[in-house]
């Protein structure tokens, strides 16, 4: 579990309910709350490496305002069994954790070895294995059956329709929050994609859904040692996993990505870049709506002006045009 970087203040205020810690210890009896360490914090929960006498454990909370954490915490909690059975490289030993009402207080997972993927890495040849790695991953990940035995429908995962379930709403609540310049590059972006096609062409399978670097852990030599954060699973447009790693690591990384991907089995439509450019266009949505709530307000502002430089861009070219 990585993501933002941690408030500076987090560890100092590490606390766990009585509730909490009788909900670990009665999962991993020994476990050492009093010696557990801040691993992350993301948009929805906070993260800890908990030692225990096996060894150590991820705790993910739900973090108090972040209203959706717990049915997220819930559905990961069912798929990751299920991927972990298929070989894929995800947190293993998902367990979810209840209070006494049923309410969903964290869960438990094992820690996945190596480090968070900010960056790609700068030498040639661990660069090269990382894409291959990823490529290999995603092709495995989108090949999972959605239907009949060992089908995800039954998990619990999501199925939303990608555009009048999932984009649409956002950027409707978006217009509402930007200002004018803003909104108006918003919408008539959305109106361009809709006219170029929309999402129609796009198959459903299963995605990760958040497929950035904070959630591709690797060695050094570019070795991908698993993918975490499942939360945001859903049954979805594969291009949107292929969309994070345009905006993470940019387009070169993307087209060496590509060909393991095909390699390993997985089909690349034609409209796919078309795609990617614009769920990476309009990915500000989610930090301009949620970041708020999240606990990160610098990542809203930040990008409510990465929506603003765009008008101004489109306003630039448009004057430039008219000379």
């Amino acid at each position: 579990m990585t993501g933002p970087e941690p408030s500076a203040d987090r560890q100092a205020r590490l606390r766990f309910t009585p509730e909490l810690t009788a909900a670990v210890l009665g999962a991993r009896p020994g476990a050492d709350l009093g010696g557990a360490t801040v691993l992350g914090e993301g948009w929805a929960c906070e993260a800890y490496r908990v030692p225990w006498a096996g060894g150590e454990v991820a705790l993910r909370v739900p973090k108090p305002r972040s209203w959706w954490a717990g049915a997220d915490l819930e559905r990961e909690a069912m798929l990751l069994p299920a991927l972990e059975s298929l070989g894929l490289p995800v947190p293993r030993g998902a367990r979810l954790l209840r209070g006494g009402s049923g309410t969903v207080l964290g869960a438990l997972q094992s820690i996945v070895p190596g480090a968070p993927m900010s960056d790609v890495p700068a030498r040639a040849a661990p660069r090269a294995r990382f894409a291959s790695d990823v490529g290999a991953f995603l092709a495995r990940l989108h090949a999972v059956a959605l239907d009949g035995v060992g089908g995800v429908r039954t998990l619990g995962v999501k199925d939303v329709p990608m555009w009048d379930g999932h984009y649409a709403p956002m950027i409707e609540r978006c217009l509402g929050v930007l200002p004018p310049a803003s909104a108006r590059w918003l919408a008539d972006r959305a109106r361009a994609f809709l006219d170029g096609g929309g999402v129609e062409s796009s198959p459903r399978v299963l995605i990760h859904a958040d497929c950035s670097g904070d959630h591709l852990l690797a060695y050094a030599d570019g070795a991908l040692t698993g993918v975490i954060d499942w939360a945001d699973a859903m049954i979805g447009d594969p291009v949107l996993d292929f969309a994070a790693l345009l905006d993470d690591y940019g387009a070169p990384f993307l087209e060496a990505v590509l060909p393991a991907y095909t390699r390993a089995g997985g089909s690349v439509d034609p409209d796919a870049r078309r795609r990617a450019a614009f769920y990476v266009e309009v990915a500000p949505v989610f930090g301009v709506l949620l970041a708020e709530d999240a606990g990160f307000p610098e990542i809203a502002r930040a990008d409510r002006r990465r929506f603003a430089a765009r008008a101004a861009a489109v306003t630039r070219a448009r004057n430039g045009a008219g000379r």
